[in-house]
């Protein structure tokens, strides 16, 4: 199981190996490794290390037993705005939205916008409609919306969960995005002796918020398909699978795509200046 990888553990993997790799990419997990795996150049291997902690102590372990082929690549998440900037090895790379899926969205316009219509045709557009813009605009104004509320809550350490937050009940009857309170509303308080909402706790998340719309680097992979099943659930739509909307997202990473999104380039770049290796083959030497 991921959760029960560590950094010794992983480091061990890489150890094992027979040959030794050229070069290694640690990622955190299994979507990360679908995204770039089957473009990794012979002699280069990736291994999901089941969170960021466990990608970055990995490269530590194995930059402090001189191995300088150890690369990883973590998520951006909300880090630097809720502690600021953030120390890593050399080796490491963070993608530039919250996510490698979010990178990919980023990189790929309408790819948000096709992934809805492949699934809820119908609700796209009533969506599109009821609101004049396209669903992907909707989707990413929800989905940072969220994102703000994240960072406050995690900034004041609040025993709030977040995961699997339904956002079709903060999308009213015409399709618009409803106010702080809803989201509050909805919000499962996981300590209920030790926190209650106040009106100082609101103002916090709604001003997080609000600073945060239409900021599509802090919306995560998760988050934008939890905001499009938000849309398409509350346009009337049924099955929806969020997993698979998130699949759509990731078929659009293709060579010609990773060649354009700045974490994918950053690890070849290292990789190639430390390690005379190519890590990617959709990218030449040049790159």
């Amino acid at each position: 199981m991921l959760e029960e990888l560590t950094a010794d553990s992983v480091y061990a993997t890489i150890m094992m190996q027979e040959p030794q790799p050229r070069a290694v990419l640690l990622v955190e997990g299994p979507d990360d490794d679908m995204m770039l795996g089957d473009h990794l150049r012979p002699g280069v291997i990736g291994i999901v290390c089941g969170s960021r902690g466990v990608v970055v102590d990995a490269v530590v372990i194995a930059e402090g037993e001189g191995r300088q082929e150890v690369f990883g690549l973590i998520d951006r998440d909300v880090v630097r705005e809720v502690s600021g900037t953030e120390s890593l090895p050399g080796g490491v790379v963070t993608t530039t939205n919250y996510d490698l899926t979010a990178d990919v969205a980023a990189a790929r316009p309408g790819a948000i916008r096709m992934a809805v219509a492949a699934h809820a045709y119908r609700e796209a557009r009533l969506v599109a409609d009821a609101r004049g813009q396209d669903i992907e605009f909707a989707i990413i104004e929800l989905a940072s919306f969220f994102a703000g509320v994240r960072i406050a809550v995690q900034r004041a350490g609040y025993p709030i969960r977040l995961d699997g937050f339904d956002f079709s009940r903060v999308v009213g009857t015409n399709l618009e995005t409803l106010g702080l309170e809803a989201f509050a509303a909805h919000l499962r308080v996981t300590k209920p002796e030790a926190f209650q909402w106040s009106d100082t706790v609101l103002d916090e998340l709604r001003a997080s918020a609000a600073s945060s719309a239409g900021v599509r680097e802090l919306c995560g992979g998760h988050d934008i398909a939890g905001a499009a099943y938000g849309f398409v659930k509350a346009a009337g739509g049924g099955n929806f699978s969020r997993s698979a909307f998130e699949a759509s997202i990731r078929v659009h990473a293709t060579c010609e795509l990773l060649m354009i999104i700045p974490c994918v380039m950053e690890l070849h770049r290292r990789c190639l200046a430390t390690t005379g290796v190519q890590m990617f083959d959709c990218i030449d030497t040049a790159a």
